[in-house]
Formats: structure tokens, C-alpha cells, sequence
């Protein structure tokens, strides 16, 4: 057992005793394990979406201000051309219309 899961079993071992007590307190309201599971997963998606937001916010700007010229997110023309070329059958055009409203958005802010 390597360290990195060793710390995962303790950081889940600490997670069931903070459990321990409101299990008792849900049982006692009837609240099910899918409720319980439910309420898990949104507290943890909304964590992970805070952090990945507070991690990418530096990057966001200078990517933003790398595709803000003229031969970025600008030159596409909107046909789909590259959808209909592109060999992995990505569809990036609703992607860089998207970095058009970022950047005209942040523009407008003056973040850019």
C-alpha cells in the first residue's frame, strides 16, 4: 500500500466518524441513503466546481487574451466547416462562439 492510498483510508476513515452521528439523526427522519448520497454528491460537485474555478481564474484571463486578436476566436466565420473536416468528429464551433461571448464579455468589463 503505497502512501497516497494509506492517506486516502485515513481521510475516509475521518469522513465515517463525522458520519457516525448524523446517520443516527437520519434514520430517525426516515431520510434514505439515495437522499443521503444525493445531498453528498452536490455538496462535492459544488466544492470541485468552487476550486476549479479559483484555480483556472488566472489562466481563463490569459487565455481569453490570447484568443481576443484578430486571428483568434474572431476569424472563425461560423460555417461549421471545421466540424464537417475535423477527423475526430469534434464540434468546436459552438466552443469558440462561446469564447467569443468570453471575450466580448470581459472586454466590456475591461478585464481585457
Amino acid at each position: 500500500m503505497n502512501k497516497t492510498t494509506k492517506e486516502k483510508e485515513a481521510v475516509l476513515n475521518v469522513f465515517g466518524g463525522l458520519f457516525g452521528p448524523l446517520m443516527r439523526v437520519a434514520f430517525e427522519y426516515g431520510i434514505t441513503a439515495g437522499e443521503i448520497a444525493g445531498v453528498v454528491r452536490r455538496a462535492y460537485i459544488q466544492a470541485l466546481e468552487a476550486r476549479l474555478k479559483e484555480q483556472r481564474r488566472p489562466t481563463i484571463d490569459a487565455r481569453l487574451v490570447a484568443v481576443a486578436g484578430d486571428a483568434g476566436c474572431h476569424a472563425c466565420h461560423t460555417q461549421f466547416t471545421c466540424t464537417e473536416r475535423c477527423p475526430k468528429k469534434l464540434k468546436p464551433t459552438a466552443a469558440i462562439a462561446g469564447l467569443k461571448r468570453s471575450v466580448l464579455s470581459a472586454a466590456l468589463k475591461g478585464e481585457i
